[in-house]
């Protein structure tokens, strides 16, 4: 369950950082832009540490499925 929603937020952070690039291609105002890009850095950063998580849980499990064959 948990692997399943990680999947589906590191999917949703992805595409709301599209947004923000795209949004930031057509923002006239420089504190806008500020703005965006403090929102972009906070998206990388959980994106970041919920994709490593989600790796180690993978390699996790992979063990355990090793040691039960």
């Amino acid at each position: 369950m948990w692997l399943r929603l990680g999947r589906w937020l590191v999917a949703g952070l992805t595409f709301q950082l599209a947004a923000d690039v795209l949004e930031t291609a057509i923002t006239t105002s420089w504190d806008e832009v500020a703005r965006l890009a403090a929102i972009a850095a906070i998206r990388t950063f959980l994106n970041y540490f919920l994709e490593r998580d989600l790796g180690e849980i993978r390699v996790w499990q992979g063990a355990a499925q090793s040691d039960t064959d």
